[in-house]
């Protein structure tokens, strides 16, 4: 068995006299539920999936067949997230 969760860290960008700031804000993890381990790679798959249907994206470290996904997706607003879609074994 194992849990699957996802990590999201969202950053605001600032435009400072022509200076780009990042302000980080803290992160927080959602629980999704818990899976046999065929179907928490299909979890994990699916929610990346999603995930990039948010926004312009970029994928950073990507092992679906590990059950791992990491990502930045950048919102219109300009605001970052950075999310994580991960497996835990229970």
């Amino acid at each position: 068995m194992k849990k699957v969760e996802i990590y999201d860290q969202y950053n605001n960008v600032y435009d400072v006299d022509g200076t780009t700031l990042l302000h980080a804000s803290t992160g927080f993890t959602t629980k999704i539920g818990e899976y046999s381990d065929s179907e928490a790679l299909n979890i994990v798959e699916n929610q990346y999936n999603t995930s990039k249907a948010l926004g312009v994206y970029e994928d950073k470290l990507i092992k679906l067949d590990k059950g791992y996904a990491e990502l930045v997706i950048e919102f219109p607003d300009k605001k970052l997230l950075n999310r994580v879609i991960y497996t835990v074994n229970v």
